[in-house]
């Protein structure tokens, strides 16, 4: 179950359209739900306002650890280009 507070912190990390980065992440892992059909944006939704759902939220904390190592990445960059 995804906390308030992560979910803050999550949100700082993916934007406000965070739905669609999860979707992405689950549609590379090839998961779906019970009836075989990619998950919906509620679902997701619903997983971040509390509900508890082990696929989605590992998909969640993917997508957010992938975002964290491209800024990172960005920031590197930016910092050998600019030489600051």
């Amino acid at each position: 179950m995804i906390s308030k507070t992560q979910k803050r912190k999550i949100k700082k990390i993916l934007g406000s359209c965070y739905v669609a980065a999860v979707k992405d992440e689950l549609k590379e892992k090839g998961a779906l739900n019970r009836n075989g059909v990619a998950y919906s944006s509620t679902q997701i939704t619903n997983v971040m306002n509390g509900s508890s759902h082990k696929i989605i939220e590992a998909a969640i904390f993917s997508a957010t650890q992938k975002q964290v190592a491209i800024t990172q990445q960005l920031e590197a960059q930016r910092k050998v280009l600019l030489k600051v």
